[in-house]
């Protein structure tokens, strides 16, 4: 939702004009994003070295997102592989998570003593 958020606001004052996801994005997508930042970060869950995995698992998923939608409108792929890729794509955030967590584990582990 962050990505999609700014995408949809950098867009429409790039372009001069309101599109479709906007007020979304104002109203809902940036003050939860925030906010649920702000939790996870107060929780212990989330350190500011991870932020920058945060935007690149939002990147991810929207190129897929648009990539598996033009690959359908030229006809390279049907709509049913359309709907997997997609459906399948919600999994990039968990998968990115789990390898940063996996990072993070392997750094704060300390080494057996002989």
């Amino acid at each position: 939702p962050l990505v999609n958020g700014v995408t949809h606001i950098a867009s429409s004052l790039v372009r001069g004009g309101y599109n479709p996801g906007v007020l979304t994005s104002v109203v809902l997508f940036l003050p939860l994003c925030a906010w649920m930042v702000k939790v996870l970060r107060a929780r212990g869950i989330l350190r500011t070295a991870q932020l920058p995995f945060l935007v690149a698992a939002g990147v991810a998923v929207h190129a897929v997102l648009i990539g598996a939608r033009l690959a359908n409108e030229r006809g390279l792929i049907g709509h049913a592989a359309m709907l997997v890729i997609n459906a399948l794509n919600g999994l990039v955030p968990v998968a990115v998570g789990l390898l940063v967590e996996r990072r993070a584990a392997g750094r704060s582990a300390t080494p057996a003593v002989a």
